[in-house]
């Protein structure tokens, strides 16, 4: 809440601020920046590392600055280190209030944030996110709920066989989320590993609407049916529309984990549809 010095790296207010500090801090920062780099009989290269975060049982500091010279202005200075602060600030902080069903920005917001809500009421609350633009409401709606745990996966089938290996540590179903095409044929060697060993799994696969399929692009691929006899149920579930009742798709992620759990257990696919504009873009579907 205030502005606190730091030892300069040099100057005048050097000893101002390391008696600031030594008096007002009731923990040692310890080493505070030093060099990071590498010498060799050719080449030599370091920067200067400052330690931005001091972790502690139960307590953590986070120390960011700007630097202050005659005609600072102590506004854009305290702007500069808020901002510089922010990255850790984030991902330590609560995710910020939870938004209620009558604030999405659209319906597909809207049947997102239902649909990750009811699999975690159902037991399945940790999901492997892999990037992709058609599945940005479901990695959206995982990243502002507050009881959802997740894992970001760059490699679709580094997810699929996470899943895996979660299942047979954990006894349940984790949720992998893959964007439309290519990426779901990813996950197939892992389904098939899953159904033959028996271990819960539960696909999230974003897909574009009917009238946006098998038009000549590798992601507009028919995913409904890709896995064949390796999952225990799947559903194509169609684009969130006020025409659908919401009870539906709460209905869908229900059974979907059941399936996944009821013997025999096994790989549960819900492909699900979504038209523009996406999560969390706000403005009508088209």
């Amino acid at each position: 809440r205030s502005l606190n010095p730091t030892p300069a790296v040099c100057g005048e207010s050097r000893p101002v601020a390391t008696e600031f500090i030594r008096t007002q801090e009731v923990f040692d920062r310890g080493f505070y920046g030093g060099p990071v780099g590498f010498v060799s009989s050719t080449v030599c290269e370091f920067c200067v590392a400052i330690r931005s975060v001091l972790c502690q049982p139960r307590t953590l500091h986070v120390f960011a600055g700007a630097g202050m010279v005659p005609g600072s202005s102590a506004l854009d200075e305290w702007e500069e280190t808020a901002m510089k602060m922010r990255n850790v600030l984030q991902l330590v902080s609560n995710r910020g209030p939870q938004l209620s069903l009558s604030d999405m920005p659209n319906i597909n917001t809207l049947w997102a944030t239902m649909l990750i809500e009811e699999l975690i009421r159902c037991g399945v609350d940790h999901f492997c996110v892999c990037p992709g633009s058609r599945s940005t409401p479901l990695a959206v709606a995982i990243a502002r709920n507050t009881r959802a745990t997740h894992r970001v996966f760059h490699d679709e089938r580094s997810a699929g066989f996470y899943c895996v290996g979660y299942a047979r540590g954990k006894g349940r179903a984790a949720g992998c989320v893959v964007t439309s095409g290519t990426a779901v044929a990813n996950l197939l060697p892992a389904v098939v590993e899953a159904s033959q060993q028996g271990l819960p799994m539960l696909l999230l696969a974003a897909d574009r609407p009917p009238e946006l399929r098998e038009c000549g692009s590798n992601q507009t691929i028919h995913q409904p049916g890709i896995f064949g006899g390796y999952v225990r149920w799947s559903k194509d579930v169609p684009c969130p529309t006020d025409a659908i009742p919401a009870g539906s798709l709460l209905s869908d992620a229900d059974y979907a984990v059941h399936c996944a759990h009821a013997a025999p257990r096994g790989p549960v696919h819900l492909n699900l549809m979504f038209r523009e504009n996406l999560a969390p873009d706000a403005g009508p579907v088209r």
